[in-house]
């Protein structure tokens, strides 16, 4: 397996093409050595992504439109994730596959974080979310479903703003970096309950 993150040298953002086909495309933003994030738009194409990881990462599925599949390749189990929704999973070094069935218009935001983003924000509070996700990452997770959440329209908001900056626009890498944060602190914030029993409470494995 491959490092997932890792791939910024010379600049600190990087937009690459994994897939483009007329209007269609699935667009990777690394925004830095550590966060990462897939910009999906496909109207017909049929897609299988393969991503090969050694990294511990956290993952937030957006699934603005239509729906696609992730893949735990560990389990041999794949979970179906449908419009309107954001997820988040835990994943600890395997490789995942994502797969689109755009028979449909189909519009899909997906970050990574890797863990020891994470770790520059531990708490003293060994029950706060960050410390939660962060902690459980160290375990060996294949794929691990956290929590479910309807789309909202705050959300889908700073996604919009994140995916319409340019790479040649003033700051746009601080700018990049600073949406995100945003969208992972409010993203977070959306978990209702966190005590000792979130795994069982908000564990929704499908």
């Amino acid at each position: 397996m491959d490092s997932f993150f890792f791939n910024i040298t010379g600049s600190s953002y990087k937009q690459s093409y994994i897939f483009k086909n007329d209007n269609e495309y699935i667009k990777r933003v690394d925004i830095s050595n550590g966060v990462v994030f897939y910009d999906i738009f496909t109207v017909k194409t049929k897609k299988v992504i393969h991503i090969k990881n050694l990294d511990r990462i956290v993952i937030i599925p957006v699934v603005k439109e239509w729906l696609f599949y992730l893949k735990d390749n560990i389990k041999d189990t794949s979970y179906k994730l449908l419009a309107n929704s954001m997820d988040i999973f835990l994943s600890s070094r395997q490789d995942l596959t994502f797969e689109l069935n755009s028979s449909k218009k189909t519009k899909i935001f997906i970050l990574f974080i890797a863990d020891f983003i994470l770790k520059r924000y531990l708490s003293s509070n060994q029950n706060g979310i960050i410390n939660y996700l962060y902690n459980n990452m160290q375990k060996d997770i294949s794929l691990e479903l956290i929590d479910k959440k309807p789309l909202d329209a705050l959300s889908l908001y700073i996604i919009d703003k994140t995916l319409h900056l340019k790479v040649d626009q003033s700051m746009a890498s601080i700018k990049c970096e600073y949406y995100i944060l945003e969208f992972i602190i409010h993203r977070l914030s959306l978990i209702d309950r966190f005590d000792k029993k979130l795994n069982k409470e908000l564990n929704f494995r499908t």
